[in-house]
């Protein structure tokens, strides 16, 4: 199975990205440990399963964040079509 992501990979925060870390100034997270296979919970038995990841984002350790989520966290947008834009509201001017 070929992974998304492997240790050590930069993610280059989009909006969302800096929304989810909670600092404006923030501009990259990176994978520090990873893949995890996790069960999506069903009735008593995992239903499904996706590839999860650690990133450091600033001195804040996100645990095992779907791959999926990454991707949304990444500055490279336009590649990903399930992207929804966030409404930057409290960003400085030059980020807005």
């Amino acid at each position: 199975m070929k992974y998304k992501f492997k240790v050590g990979d930069l993610v280059e925060l989009s909006d969302f990205g800096k929304t989810l870390a909670g600092d404006w100034e923030i501009k990259y997270g990176i994978v520090v440990k990873g893949p995890y296979s996790m069960g999506l919970p069903g009735g008593g038995m995992p239903e499904g399963f996706y590839m999860a990841y650690d990133v450091m984002i600033g001195d804040e350790l996100f645990k095992r964040i779907p791959s999926q989520f990454i991707l949304r966290m990444d500055r490279d947008e336009d590649g990903n079509k399930q992207v929804e834009k966030v409404a930057v509201t409290n960003a400085p001017k030059d980020e807005a």
